[in-house]
């Protein structure tokens, strides 16, 4: 009777690690998890993240474009950009490129105090 308990307990401990990539995986459907690689973008691609360090829910831009105001359900959720080659995007804590800017052309695993969670408009730009 012990010889099956201990089994059981063996064998559950050896499931366990399957158990929690199965969590993990329905814990972060259509969003890349902290455990994920970190994506390689295409070229001339920028991807908003809404955790740090490329992690969380996203959207992705591609072209060289502006948007004077990014939706307001992303508005305080900016935490972390991805960028990809030959690309470049200045975001702004306020609407139509206003208030505290920043240049970015590398991936920024976290946006500074001013532009963290306040990313209100941005400015994508290719170089060829």
């Amino acid at each position: 009777m012990n010889t099956r308990i201990l089994t059981a307990f063996v064998l559950s401990l050896a499931l366990t690690p399957i158990a929690s990539a199965a969590y993990a995986q329905a814990a972060c459907p259509n969003q890349r998890c902290p455990s994920d690689p970190a994506p390689t973008l295409p070229t001339a691609q920028i991807c908003f993240y809404s955790g740090e360090a490329q992690t969380g829910t996203f959207f992705c831009e591609s072209g060289q474009r502006s948007v004077a105001a990014v939706p307001a359900q992303w508005r305080s959720r900016i935490k972390s950009l991805g960028i990809g080659d030959h690309s470049s995007v200045r975001v702004c804590s306020k609407q139509t490129l206003g208030g505290t800017c920043e240049q970015y052309d590398k991936n920024i695993d976290t946006l500074p105090k001013g532009l963290l969670n306040h990313v209100y408009s941005y400015d994508i730009r290719q170089a060829y």
